[in-house]
């Protein structure tokens, strides 16, 4: 089909329910939709459909790979990548180098059904499960964007100007990779749409990104103005294996340019459930949301900054956000900052507060918290019975009211609100006793300042100041 091939009006290779390989070597460059079906389908050069709205769907029963440095391209014309169709293992693998731009239509890698799960809409040809993994390899996963361990790839770029971005991938059996890996190189940018990164198994850390990176660079930007702009859920099962990481030096960017939130989740039955080295994560307005649950930790942040950006350097050309009044949420049972300041900062509210009633132990906020002097609020902990000990080892000066709700809380730095009357209210509750350290000082504009020991007279506790 190399000759005259942009005459043709559109082309279908194979059919539904196809178990046989196809391999596509030569470049397609097709005026109108372009459709594979096949058992196992090798994308080994360029693929282009020049027709406004026409899509490109790459559907298999099995696997899909796409070699290093082609292209697929749409204009405004959704791109699917479908492996896995009969929902019995099929991995997709997008090898460095690669790009893939739509223009404004929609770009889907994921697989199994088309049955409405994951928040999908059922029968409405786009694959709602996982590109699934299920056997041994030692450097790629359910959805692998690049090869793992691979020092200065070549960069993998996935734009879809302002179409939607939908990622899925997971693991099981004999692969103890992540359902989502990538390499350390890489950019996801979709314009004004939104989106949507899942990682899942049950063998391997849910998501990570640069994985075996010495060095990650990868930016990943929504411009979006719904509810939600950013969404990334990691999850697993495995002994040792966490549900959302992104580990080892280097820089990257998560950032929502327009009032959608970003919403991340890392959730691990047996191990850590996030932890994040060396990220910024911001946001203009929308919520930033961190959720970790883990029995060895629920997040660990590691110079991550949250908000507002820590340097002006643009990581694969997204430049980081200069201002931002999201409001900042830390979910998790227990929680922990390590290895330089990790900064908190917008005019926004910053909440830290546990998973359920209380943190399963002791809450220690020390020199790598560095909440930012806009915040226009602070809330640590829930009032509850059974709340954990709080220790501030860092001091705190913002622009709004702190309200701080533990068993035994110890203040062991300068708190200061410069919020006037209300705004600035400061209030610790204890359902424990209440430490004030020695030449330490709590200072407000004008707002109450409300220490309250014993809350619910259940165990005991005075005030020391």
């Amino acid at each position: 089909i190399t000759n005259n091939a942009d005459q043709l009006g559109g082309i279908v290779l194979g059919k539904e329910g196809m178990t046989q390989a196809i391999a596509l070597y030569e470049m397609h460059d097709i005026n109108g939709p372009i459709t594979v079906y096949a058992g196992n389908i090798t994308l080994n050069d360029d693929l282009r459909s020049t027709a406004s709205g026409s899509d490109i769907l790459l559907k298999s029963s099995g696997n899909i790979t796409h070699a290093a440095n082609k292209n697929i391209l749409t204009n405004n014309g959704d791109l699917i990548l479908w492996s896995d169709s009969d929902a019995d293992g099929g991995f997709i693998t997008i090898n460095a180098g690669a790009s893939m731009s739509t223009q404004g239509g929609d770009l889907v890698l994921a697989g199994g059904l088309d049955d409405g799960s994951n928040g999908g809409v059922a029968s409405d040809g786009i694959p709602d499960g996982f590109a699934w993994r299920k056997t041994v390899d030692n450097d790629f996963g359910g959805l692998s964007l690049g090869e793992g361990g691979i020092a200065s790839p070549a960069l993998i770029s996935l734009n879809s100007g302002g179409g939607n971005i939908i990622l899925r991938g997971t693991t099981s059996d004999a692969s103890d990779h992540p359902g989502v890996l990538t390499q350390e190189a890489l950019v996801i940018d979709a314009g004004s749409g939104t989106i949507d990164l899942n990682g899942t198994s049950s063998t391997g850390h849910g998501i990570e990104l640069g994985f075996g990176s010495t060095a990650h660079n990868i930016a990943i930007r929504s411009a979006s103005n719904l509810a939600t702009a950013i969404s990334i859920q990691g999850a697993t099962t495995a002994a040792g294996k966490g549900g959302f990481f992104n580990l080892s030096t280097g820089s990257s960017l998560i950032q929502s340019e327009g009032t959608g939130a970003i919403t991340i989740s890392g959730t691990s039955t047996q191990h850590e459930g996030m932890v994040l080295d060396n990220l910024q994560i911001l946001s203009a307005s929308g919520k930033i949301s961190l959720t970790g649950t883990g029995p060895n930790g629920g997040q660990l942040l590691r110079n991550t900054d949250i908000g507002l950006r820590s340097s002006a350097t643009a990581i694969q050309g997204i430049t980081p956000l200069l201002a931002s009044s999201a409001d900042i949420d830390l979910i998790a049972n227990t929680l922990s900052f390590g290895t330089s300041a990790n900064t908190m900062a917008s005019s926004g509210v910053l909440k830290i507060l546990p998973s359920g009633d209380a943190f399963s132990s002791s809450l220690t906020l020390g020199t790598h918290f560095d909440p930012g002097i806009n915040l226009t609020g602070l809330e640590i902990g829930k009032d509850h019975a059974t709340a954990a000990n709080i220790t501030l080892d860092k001091g705190v000066a913002i622009a709004g009211p702190i309200s701080v709700y533990g068993g035994d809380i110890a203040i062991n730095q300068n708190l200061n609100t410069t919020a006037g009357g209300a705004n600035g209210d400061v209030t610790l509750t204890g359902s424990g006793s209440i430490t004030l350290a020695a030449s330490r000082t709590i200072t407000t504009n004008g707002g109450d300042v409300t220490l309250i020991s014993n809350n619910g007279l259940s165990s005991g506790g005075g005030i020391l100041l």
